[in-house]
């Protein structure tokens, strides 16, 4: 940027800039991954990606919420992290049984007007891991 003139009074030139324009974002908008209750662990599968927390669109789970690996079902050796957020053999007990999250002798998971929630006979206490 410049800025010329003379302190006498004399003619101001105005100021110059060479700004480049913003960037265009290329490609279809994404949309924000879904926030989880839950921590969103390291995959014990692969161990290259971190869990993400989705929402099912098909006609047999409707709504349904599961956590996965990205990796899932891809490439020639597919990880196979998957869980749904409730039922039997749910993430609630994947954490647990792996020692990222700690509770009571029972955990459960509701649902109460679209909300999660974790019920446990004793209080839920959530490890964060450093990777």
């Amino acid at each position: 940027m410049s800025l010329a003139g003379s302190s006498s009074g004399g003619k101001r030139l105005k100021a110059s800039s060479s700004v480049a324009p913003l960037p265009v974002a290329l490609g279809p908008r994404r949309h924000a991954p879904l926030r989880s209750p839950l921590p969103l662990v390291s995959c014990p599968c692969c161990q290259m990606r971190r869990t993400v927390r989705c929402v099912s669109r098909s006609e047999a789970n409707p709504g349904r919420v599961f956590y996965k690996c990205p990796n899932h079902g891809k490439g020639v050796n597919p990880c196979n992290h998957y869980y749904w957020e409730d039922g039997e053999d749910n993430y609630v007990d994947f954490l647990i049984a792996n020692g990222f999250i700690a509770g009571g002798v029972t955990a459960s998971v509701g649902y109460s007007g679209g909300d999660f929630r974790i019920e446990a006979i004793e209080e839920i206490t959530v490890f964060t891991a450093t990777i």
